[in-house]
């Protein structure tokens, strides 16, 4: 600070000059007729491509999040906010990776014991009462996760701020999602829908499985889509048309996010 009070007067100096020469280019540009330079930020995040080690990292931690690519798609984010989201996690895998691999064994061994204990009931070489064992063992495993779970709680909190109010209720959506595939995994569905459209997937995927021409698939597929016509509300079926319509923008966005934040080499 007091280096900078004894050398104000050529500081200033400077900083007029800068001015006086941006100024003097413009005018100059402006005068000849030279074509509007698009605005560009002054400084451009650059991101090092990470290890095989750190991808994997990180998009194990997207998974734990309900945030794997189907999901960033389905949340229907801007460039911006897909970028963001990514180097968040990013940040945080590599800011607190010696405690999420800590949790991590730790989960690892307490599975290990319970996989352990269940061979040992298997092979009738457990105690002879191995009830009060097991129940300890999925205590354990329990308490584990839940551990490892608030380790990310945090981040959690950081990637909801990105959102807006509606990308956050799907997020919720999602990450109770029923069913591996969009846009049904973004639906809250109650008890009585998720069990009508497990019945109804079963018998589409068994009625594929068995067609042998493009007839059958055809009725097969029109059986499905009247399940989902029946069991959706008109809410949920706004919801599925939205995804559909988003898609492609939606899934340009994530994928370009990945090359700037998880470039390759």
């Amino acid at each position: 600070m007091a280096y900078l009070k004894r050398q104000w007067k050529p500081l200033a100096v400077v900083t007029v000059l800068l001015v006086a020469l941006a100024g003097a280019w413009l005018y100059r540009s402006s005068a000849s007729g030279a074509a509007a330079v698009p605005a560009k930020p002054l400084f451009v995040q650059s991101y090092s491509p990470p290890t095989d080690v750190e991808r994997s990292q990180v998009e194990t931690l997207l998974e734990n999040l309900s945030l794997d690519r189907d999901a960033l798609i389905a949340l229907n984010l801007s460039d911006e906010q897909a970028e963001d989201v990514l180097d968040a996690v990013r940040t945080f895998n590599a800011n607190t990776r010696e405690t999420l691999d800590a949790r991590l064994a730790a989960l690892a061994a307490a599975r290990e014991d319970l996989w352990a204990l269940q061979k040992a009931v298997r092979n009738g070489t457990a105690d002879e009462d191995p009830q009060g064992p097991f129940t300890d063992a999925v205590a354990d495993v329990a308490s584990a996760r839940a551990e490892y779970n608030g380790t990310l709680d945090s981040l959690r909190t950081t990637v909801n701020s990105e959102l807006s109010q509606s990308q956050q209720a799907a997020w919720t959506s999602i990450q109770s999602g029923w069913g591996q595939s969009m846009p049904l995994r973004m639906l809250a569905l109650d008890g009585e829908q998720r069990s009508d459209l497990a019945a109804a997937q079963a018998r589409f995927e068994h009625a594929l499985a068995q067609a042998e021409n493009d007839e059958e698939r055809s009725t097969a597929v029109t059986a499905w889509e009247e399940a989902l016509e029946e069991r959706l509300t008109q809410d949920q079926k706004t919801v599925c048309t939205s995804y559909i319509e988003n898609y492609v923008a939606a899934s340009q966005h994530v994928a370009a996010a990945f090359e700037t934040v998880m470039p390759r080499e």
